[in-house]
């Protein structure tokens, strides 16, 4: 702050601010490449990314020729870690993918100092529908074996990296070993349902899925049992 006064004056105070030296190393610019701000990703997507050391006025530190350590508070897939070298204050390429799904932001702090800098707050959202961490399950998973007892089957599907997915749109089919089951409900939210219906027999029926063509690996259960058996469960 600076303070200016004078006999007979009402003295008068600036707002703090701060000094600060040309070409000194005071953070990092956490960029897109070749510049602005990271944009929405999903899960997985790898990206390019640029760093600049600056100083104080937000010049480039073109003798900086260190590294950076990147971290993120969302899970790196891939770029975490130290970088290579700065060539005159830029790293000007530097891949990087996250896993996770949410608001995230990538940080770079300097390997030999506490100098650090932050990228844009950016959403990643979830990856392409996977078969494999796609999951099926079955609610209830005991009815009666009276050929009119129902159980809701629900496919929630998941990307590679076992993120829930929220938008609809994939084709899912659905079989079981026994029983019979509806036509299948997109529900527009990464879910879809079915309803099986039991047969008078005593089994076990076994449902399966088939997601955008390949077999989903996750598979429910759904018992048919008689009335003195789910009173003695």
């Amino acid at each position: 702050e600076l303070i200016a006064s004078s006999v007979g004056l009402t003295s008068e105070t600036s707002d703090p601010f701060n000094i600060v030296s040309s070409g000194v190393l005071v953070g990092f610019k956490v960029e897109r490449s070749p510049s602005g701000n990271i944009s929405t990703k999903y899960a997985g997507q790898t990206f390019n990314t640029v760093f600049t050391a600056v100083d104080g006025t937000g010049a480039t530190v073109v003798d900086f020729t260190g590294q950076v350590v990147i971290t993120s508070n969302c899970t790196l897939n891939s770029g975490q870690g130290s970088t290579a070298n700065f060539t005159a204050g830029v790293l000007s390429l530097h891949s990087v993918s996250i896993s996770s799904i949410g608001n995230c932001i990538i940080t770079a702090t300097n390997s030999n100092g506490s100098e650090f800098g932050d990228s844009n707050s950016f959403i990643v959202t979830s990856g392409p529908a996977n078969a494999t961490k796609t999951q099926i399950t079955a609610s209830p998973t005991v009815i009666l074996n009276d050929g009119s007892s129902t159980s809701t089957i629900t496919v929630q599907a998941k990307d590679a990296y076992n993120n829930s997915i929220t938008a609809g749109g994939a084709t899912v089919t659905l079989s079981a070993t026994a029983g019979s089951l509806s036509s299948v409900t997109d529900n527009s939210d990464g879910t879809y349902t079915a309803e099986l219906t039991s047969t008078v027999s005593l089994t076990t029926s076994t449902i399966t899925g088939i997601l955008n063509s390949i077999a989903i690996a996750d598979n429910a259960t759904v018992e048919f049992v008689s009335f003195s058996h789910i009173c003695q469960s």
